[in-house]
C-alpha cells in the first residue's frame, strides 16, 4: 500500500505557522485577561478611596452637631419658658449657626407647648422672605410660640441683623404647630443621646434635609441639618465624571446624588442598584459586586454611611464595566490584528522569528512569577524586537505599575512575606510575645475644626508618611489607621529580636519626626500638636480576622488593650511616650526611664506602674537608669 507523503518544509511550515498563530492568541487573551484584572482591581480601590473621603466629609459636616447636641443638656437657660421679648439661647443660637452653617435651623421645644427658633435667612428661598416682608439686611429669623399668652397660642416672626438685633415683627395666633407632636421630639425622648429624624423637606425653606434633637430637662433642643452640601460632596468625587455615586436611605429613597435632575444618562435602573446596596451592605460592611441594571453590567461599591444618630444609609459608588473595559477591548482588538498582519509578513522566516521569540517569552514567564510573589520593584526587560512580544512587555509593565498603585491599599511587605513563607490567608491566629505601640495627634480635632477639610486630608498624608517611614524602618508592621492614630506592633508576623528595643527607638524618633511635621501646621486653634505614644510588651493572639472575602491582619488580647490605654495617659501625666514595666525590664539598659507613678486603667483590676521614655542611655548615665524607675 502506497504512502502519501509531504514534503517537509511545507509541514514545517504549517505546524510552524500553527504553533505561531496559536500562541500568539494565547498570549493576547492573557493579556486582556490579566489587564481586565489589573483595571478592576484598580476601579474597586478607587471607589474605596472616594469611599472614604466621602465618609470623612460627611462625618465633618455631622459630627460637630451632634457634639453640639451632646452639651445641650449643659446649657443652664435651655430649659428657660420663652416670653414675647425673646430667648436666653438667642446669642448662643447665633454663634452656633455662625460655626455651623450647614444648620439651618436651631430651636427649643419645651413640655409646655412653648417654642423658640432661630435660623440664618440664607437658608430660606427669596421668595418666602419676600412674603414674609424680610428687611434687605435681615440675617436671622426668630420664631417664638408661646401657649401661656392670654390671647390664647401666640406667633411672633421676627426678623433680626446679623448682631442679633430686632428689625421687624409679625405676630399672630397659631393653632396648628406644637413642638410636643413633632417627630423630633418623640425621638429625643426616648434616647439619652442625640436622634435623628428621616430625611424630610422643610417647610420654611423646602430643601431636603434631617433633624436632630437632644433631650433636656423641660424639653428638647433640636437642629435642622440642609443635606446640599452631599450632593456637592458626591459631584466633586472622581467617580462622578464616569459612574454613579448616591446615598440611598433604608427605604432605597434617593437622599443625595452626583447628578442633576432625576436620572442619569438615561439608563440606569436606580432601583436595583438600592436593592443592591439595601441588601449587600445589610451586614454594615463594604461589598464590592457586579449588578445588572438598564440593560448595562456595573461594578458597584456599597458601604454604611453614618447621617447622625442610629442612621442606615448605604454610601453607593457605581461604574459601567463597559467604561472600565473599553479602552482594553480596543487595545486587544488592535493587538489582535497587529499580530496576525506580523504573523502574514513574517512566513519566510517565521523559524527564525520563533526563536527569537523564545527568549522574551521566558522572561515574561519570569516577570510574571515575580508578580506572582509581588515583587513589583524588578523591571522586567522591554526590548524585544517582535511587535507582539513588545507590547505583551509594556503591558505587563503596566500591570506592575497598576499593582503597585493597588499596593498603596494593602500592606505590601506584609503581604510579600505571607507570599515568602507560602502561607495561606485563613482565619484564626497564634499566642505569641509582641510590643504593641498606639500614638494619636493631640489637639488635632480642634485644629482640624478651623480648616478645610481637603487641608485637613494633605496635612494627615504628610505626617502618616513621615510616621509610617520610621515604622517601618525599625521593623513594625503597621496594623491600621484611625482618624490621626495609629496602630503598629513587633515580633509578628515576622520575628524580631529585641522588639521592645526597635519599639523604643522608633518612638523616639517618631516624636522628633512629627513635631518637624506638624510645625508649620496653623489653625483657630493655637494649642500645639504633639504626639503621644503608648507602649506595652506581652502575649498577644496575632493572625487574620475579619471575614473569607476581608480580613485584616492584627493582634488582640490584653496586652494591645494595656498600651492602647496608655496612650492618652500621656495628656495627664504630661508626657510624650509612656511605656509598661513591661518594656522597661526589657529595654533598660539602652533607654532612660522615669517612673510615672501607678495609674488605674480601664478593663485592668489593680494599678499598673507606668514609665516615661526619656531617651536613650549614654554610658555614663547606666548608672542612673536605676534610680529614674524608683
Amino acid at each position: 500500500m502506497s504512502v502519501r507523503r509531504i514534503a517537509i518544509t511545507p509541514s514545517v511550515f504549517a505546524v510552524t505557522l500553527s504553533i505561531a498563530m496559536v500562541l500568539v492568541g494565547l498570549i493576547i487573551l492573557l493579556d486582556r485577561h490579566q489587564n481586565r484584572e489589573v483595571a478592576f482591581a484598580a476601579a474597586k480601590g478607587l471607589m474605596q478611596q472616594s469611599t472614604e473621603i466621602i465618609r470623612r466629609r460627611i462625618a465633618a459636616h455631622i459630627d460637630p452637631i451632634e457634639m453640639t447636641l451632646a452639651r445641650a443638656g449643659f446649657w443652664h437657660e435651655a430649659g428657660v419658658a420663652p416670653t414675647q421679648a425673646g430667648h436666653p439661647l438667642r446669642a448662643r443660637f447665633i454663634q452656633i449657626l455662625e460655626e455651623l452653617p450647614q444648620i439651618s435651623s436651631l430651636f427649643v421645644g419645651l413640655e409646655t407647648g412653648d417654642y423658640f427658633l432661630v435660623g440664618p435667612t440664607r437658608h430660606r428661598p427669596a421668595e418666602r422672605l419676600a412674603e414674609m416682608g424680610a428687611p434687605s439686611n435681615a440675617a436671622y429669623i426668630e420664631e417664638i410660640i408661646l401657649r401661656s399668652s392670654v390671647d390664647g397660642v401666640l406667633l411672633i416672626d421676627r426678623f433680626l441683623d446679623e448682631r442679633g438685633r430686632l428689625l421687624t415683627e409679625t405676630r399672630a395666633t397659631e393653632e396648628d404647630f406644637d413642638p410636643r407632636l413633632r417627630p423630633w421630639y418623640s425621638a429625643a425622648l426616648g434616647s439619652e443621646k442625640p436622634a435623628r429624624t428621616d430625611v424630610y423637606t422643610f417647610v420654611g425653606s423646602g430643601n431636603r434635609g434631617l433633624s436632630m434633637s437632644q433631650r433636656i430637662d423641660g424639653g428638647v433642643v433640636g437642629v435642622d441639618i440642609t443635606l446640599l452640601e452631599l450632593d456637592s460632596f458626591l459631584r466633586e468625587a472622581r467617580q462622578a465624571r464616569d459612574g454613579i455615586l448616591a446615598i440611598f436611605g433604608s427605604d432605597r429613597d434617593v437622599i443625595a446624588k452626583s447628578w442633576d435632575g432625576d436620572g442619569h444618562r438615561g439608563d440606569t435602573d436606580l432601583d436595583t442598584l438600592a436593592r443592591h446596596g439595601a441588601q449587600n451592605n445589610a451586614g454594615g460592611q463594604d461589598d464590592v459586586g457586579f449588578v445588572d441594571a438598564g440593560g448595562r453590567k456595573w461594578i458597584v461599591h456599597a458601604s454604611p454611611v453614618r447621617l447622625g444618630g442610629s442612621s442606615a444609609e448605604t454610601l453607593l459608588v457605581a461604574m459601567a464595566v463597559s467604561d472600565i473595559i473599553a479602552p482594553l477591548e480596543r487595545i486587544s482588538a488592535n493587538t489582535l490584528i497587529a499580530s496576525i498582519l506580523l504573523v502574514a509578513a513574517s512566513i519566510p522566516v517565521i523559524w527564525l522569528v520563533s526563536r527569537r521569540i523564545s527568549k522574551p517569552i521566558l522572561g515574561l514567564s519570569e516577570d510574571a512569577e515575580r508578580i506572582r510573589h509581588f515583587d513589583l520593584e524588578r523591571e522586567g526587560e522591554v526590548d524585544s524586537v517582535i511587535e507582539e512580544v513588545h507590547r505583551l512587555q509594556l503591558s505587563m509593565s503596566r500591570m506592575r505599575e497598576n499593582l503597585k498603585i493597588f499596593a498603596r491599599y494593602v500592606p505590601k511587605a506584609l503581604v510579600a512575606g505571607f507570599l515568602e513563607r507560602g502561607l495561606g490567608a485563613d482565619l484564626g491566629g497564634t499566642r505569641r510575645e509582641i510590643t504593641v505601640l498606639f500614638m494619636d495627634l493631640e489637639n488635632f480635632t480642634a485644629m482640624s475644626a478651623g480648616i478645610e477639610p481637603e487641608e485637613v486630608m494633605a496635612r494627615m498624608s504628610d505626617y502618616f508618611e513621615a510616621v509610617t517611614r520610621v515604622l517601618l524602618k525599625h521593623g513594625a508592621t503597621v496594623d491600621k489607621y484611625i482618624g490621626d492614630a495609629v496602630m503598629a506592633f513587633w515580633n509578628a508576623p515576622d520575628e524580631v529580636p529585641d522588639h521592645a528595643i526597635h519599639a523604643c527607638q522608633a518612638a523616639l524618633e517618631i516624636v522628633g519626626v512629627a513635631a518637624r511635621v506638624t510645625a508649620g501646621w496653623t489653625s483657630g486653634d493655637t494649642r500645639p500638636l504633639r504626639t503621644r505614644i503608648g507602649i506595652h510588651t506581652g502575649n498577644a493572639i496575632v493572625g487574620n480576622v475579619g471575614s473569607s472575602d476581608r480580613m485584616n491582619y492584627t493582634a488582640l488580647g490584653a496586652t494591645v488593650n494595656l498600651a492602647a490605654r496608655l496612650e492618652p495617659l500621656n495628656r495627664e501625666r504630661e508626657t510624650n511616650i509612656l511605656v509598661s514595666s513591661d518594656v522597661v525590664n526589657a529595654a533598660n539598659e539602652r533607654f532612660v526611664f522615669r517612673s510615672a507613678g501607678d495609674a488605674a486603667l480601664k478593663g485592668f483590676k489593680e494599678p499598673v506602674p507606668v514609665f516615661e521614655l526619656c531617651g536613650l542611655a549614654s554610658s555614663s548615665s547606666n548608672a542612673e537608669t536605676a534610680g529614674h524607675q524608683d
